[in-house]
């Protein structure tokens, strides 16, 4: 694993921040998605497999899985979500968590154990939830 490239880092906390803080005043724009894509290349590398994935996903509203009245209940969802099907990553993560370990993982870490595969999906959606908005239809004009 590489050095830790601390600018690069808050490079992508700080593309993090404006889309939640664009979200809250609902002037998310590909700007935001293109920022979050730049920042991400930088803390990985520009391989193939990275650019790809970087360029299936975007920051914007989604329906969340678990609040599907949520625009009639008042709020807006706003998350770093897969562009052609709209799904959020948390909500992959969320449904990873509750699953077995996959077969591929645990022949690579046969000492895995269930719990602690739960315990790194759930840090992993907690880390990524931080990046998310709930936004009040209320404050629309």
């Amino acid at each position: 694993m590489s050095e830790v490239d601390f600018d690069n880092c808050q490079r992508l906390v700080e593309a993090f921040l404006n889309a939640v803080n664009a979200a809250n005043t609902r002037s998310v724009s590909e700007i935001h998605s293109n920022k979050i894509r730049e920042a991400l290349l930088l803390i990985g590398s520009h391989t193939e497999d990275n650019i790809n994935a970087s360029l299936q996903i975007e920051y914007g509203p989604y329906l969340n899985k678990d609040h599907p009245d949520s625009e009639s209940s008042g709020c807006t969802w706003y998350d770093i979500k897969l562009k052609n099907s709209g799904i959020a990553l948390v909500d992959i993560l969320y449904e990873l968590e509750n699953m077995n370990i996959p077969d591929g993982i645990q022949q690579v870490y046969p000492q895995l154990t269930q719990n602690e595969w739960e315990a790194s999906m759930r840090v992993s959606l907690l880390v990524l939830s931080m990046c998310g908005a709930i936004v009040s239809n209320s404050n629309e004009e």
